[in-house]
């Protein structure tokens, strides 16, 4: 007992003391002092926090080395550099780098005075950190005096800039009435689902978002009641007479000349009634709600970039349609070790039938139609019943070696032949897919052969061995149990020859999962793309 009450009494020394060092070193943030209204935010984090250093020095030592001194040189001067470049009176090294911290953030929130959106549109704000108030001020006050559209004000460790007084008014009325972003329930839960130590952060309240839009393209909010333009913008007829004069021969070549009647013989648009958005909002995408949110990390072994797409809905399409889709994408690792590049994907299937049964019309007999009648009578596939037959419940495809297809820009030395590559999928028709395969493929068709419960389609030699034991292979796609979409590239291989890449041996692999999950009434939608580098 006293064994174990030493590991609980030692664990919880470890948790509190990194607890205290990422308190101690975590700066205030740029959410801290935008308002819970804003509809679109982005921030740069260039302070990491005591436990991420030694992961962004691993990941430095593992880059190709012709990019590791780019990457590390100077990275706040590359980030506010285009910033402040437009005013050619400062110098960035005396001006502003003594004084800048290493946070920077923007808002965009809605203008809900109407004055103030029919002026400017949209309420927009850069907030920078501020190590240094009374260097920043000497700075800032220059700018100010130069500059009709640059106005700001210091809110507690950052320097908050807009183009007008009036709209850093609006800032603190928004500030003051809706509390800061940081404390906003939804923004805080999607920021702690997709992880508060990433080096570049965004986030966004698309229903916000599409009001900002509608703002910004109509009018900037419209004019009550009246028409956006005061005269009809086509003018009228644009053909008040007959554009061709006539005859142009001076005997007609035709039996009627095809010009007799004017095309525009009435203007289409005569009559029409503008609808201001105040009387009648544009909203193409009336249900459009949800939220976005993106994030760049970098971890010990690699970089990912992650976008959540939650509660989304949009012309009542919902992300929570992806709950019964069925999970699983581990045939990709089953692929040939040699695969070059590799995608797979599971509920094809269902997707092809559900697109089947809502677009009848595309499959029937007519003009314009894609008949399969005749095709599917011929192989005795009734369809959409038996697309899993021909796709799978999950499939996965990994190429070898491209032969003459190869992808543009790669240099890798490919024969001029075809393409070989296996194709993985479950539950689907063996001998179905070896006869259709036979009778439409011209030369030597692809070897089809039933593993367990997967048919194997094989073209050419494709190497043995497996891709899950491909060096990279788990770093960049992480829970294929759980994916419903997967891809996979040996950047090592494809950038074989490359004369722009000094070091493709260095370049490691790249992956993409795409999962869904649905917790606490939430659905999330989850993109992660990772790059893992093979240097050192």
């Amino acid at each position: 007992m006293a064994a174990g009450l030493g590991v609980v009494l030692l664990a919880s020394t470890v948790w509190a003391s990194v607890t205290v060092a990422d308190t101690v070193f975590r700066s205030p943030q740029p959410a801290d002092v935008l308002p819970a209204s804003t509809a679109a935010f982005g921030k740069v984090d260039l302070q990491p926090s005591a436990t991420q250093i030694s992961d962004y020095l691993e990941f430095a030592d593992r880059l190709p080395e012709s990019m590791r001194e780019e990457v590390l040189d100077d990275e706040d001067a590359e980030v506010l550099d285009p910033y402040f470049s437009e005013f050619d009176y400062l110098d960035y090294e005396q001006d502003v780098q003594p004084w800048v911290g290493q946070q920077f953030g923007t808002g965009v929130w809605v203008l809900e005075d109407t004055a103030l959106s029919q002026e400017h549109g949209v309420g927009l704000a850069n907030v920078v950190a501020v190590d240094d108030e009374a260097a920043a001020v000497r700075t800032l006050d220059e700018i100010e005096a130069n500059e009709s559209e640059f106005h700001y004000g210091f809110r507690g460790d950052f320097a908050v800039m807009t183009t007008a007084p009036e709209l850093l008014e609006d800032y603190d009325e928004q500030v003051e009435s809706s509390g800061v972003l940081a404390d906003d329930e939804r923004f805080a839960r999607d920021i702690d689902r997709i992880g508060d130590t990433a080096l570049a952060t965004g986030w966004a309240d698309l229903s916000a978002v599409q009001t900002l839009l509608d703002d910004l393209l109509f009018g900037m909010g419209g004019m009550p009641g009246s028409d956006p333009f005061d005269e009809d913008p086509f003018g009228g007829d644009p053909f008040d007479e007959d554009p061709f004069g006539g005859d142009p021969f001076d005997e007609d070549p035709f039996d009627e000349d095809p010009f007799d009647e004017d095309p525009f013989d009435e203007d289409p648009f005569d009559g029409a009634t503008w609808i201001s958005p105040a009387d009648e909002p544009y909203d193409p995408y009336a249900d459009l709600s949800g939220r976005v949110v993106m994030a760049l990390h970098i971890q010990g072994d690699h970089l990912e970039f992650r976008s959540d797409l939650v509660d989304f809905v949009v012309e009542g399409i919902s992300s929570a349609d992806l709950a019964e889709a069925p999970q699983g994408v581990t045939s990709l690792g089953e692929l040939p070790a040699g695969s070059v590049a590799a995608v797979g994907g599971s509920g094809l299937d269902e997707l092809a039938s559900t697109f089947w049964e809502d677009n009848p019309e595309l499959f029937q007999d007519g003009p314009g139609s894609s008949s399969l009648g005749g095709w599917t009578d011929h192989y005795g596939v009734n369809l959409p019943e038996d697309f899993t037959r021909m796709l799978g419940s999950e499939i996965a495809v990994g190429i070898t070696d491209f032969g003459d297809q190869a992808p543009q820009g790669s240099y890798t030395p490919y024969d001029e032949e075809d393409p070989t590559f296996q194709i993985r999928a479950t539950d689907a028709d063996a001998e179905l897919l070896e006869e259709i395969l036979t009778a439409e493929t011209r030369g030597q068709p692809p070897q089809v052969s039933p593993e367990g419960d997967t048919t194997v389609v094989e073209n050419g030699d494709t190497g043995g061995g497996q891709l899950r034991d491909a060096a990279m292979f788990d770093v960049v796609t992480p829970h294929l149990d759980e994916a419903i979409g997967a891809a996979y590239l040996d950047l090592v291989s494809l950038t074989e020859g490359d004369p722009s890449v000094e070091d493709s041996t260095d370049m490691g692999a790249m992956g993409a999962v795409l999962t869904h999950s649905a917790e606490e009434n939430t659905d999330t939608t989850t993109l992660e793309v990772r790059w893992a580098p093979s240097g050192n």
